[in-house]
């Protein structure tokens, strides 16, 4: 019978530190994923378009205008790819020294 007692015991000890547990690892979550995710609310957030919307009837530019234009925009960064889409073409750059 005291063993039954000491299970119980054990078990109610073991469920209510888990709950305490997980109440601060919930806390440490919930307030730490805003700081990680700044960048990705702010652009999801504002209003703005982050790209610049063009005329319907703009002709579509090859891979090596896209590039050199990127290119004489931001002059030291490195083009990290280029997607190319009939409706939305887009240039993603990184700077390789930052």
């Amino acid at each position: 019978m005291s063993e039954l007692t000491s299970i119980k015991k054990w078990f109610w000890w073991h469920r209510w530190s888990s709950l305490i547990c997980t109440l601060f690892l919930l806390m440490l979550c919930l307030t730490g994923l805003p700081l990680i995710f700044t960048e990705e609310l702010t652009h999801a957030l504002s209003n703005d378009p982050p790209y610049t919307v063009v005329p319907k009837n703009t002709p579509l530019r090859s891979f090596n205008e896209l590039s050199n234009a990127a290119r004489q925009l931001y002059p030291g960064h490195a083009i990290s790819s280029i997607y190319l889409d009939e409706h939305e073409p887009q240039v993603w750059l990184y700077d390789p020294w930052h």
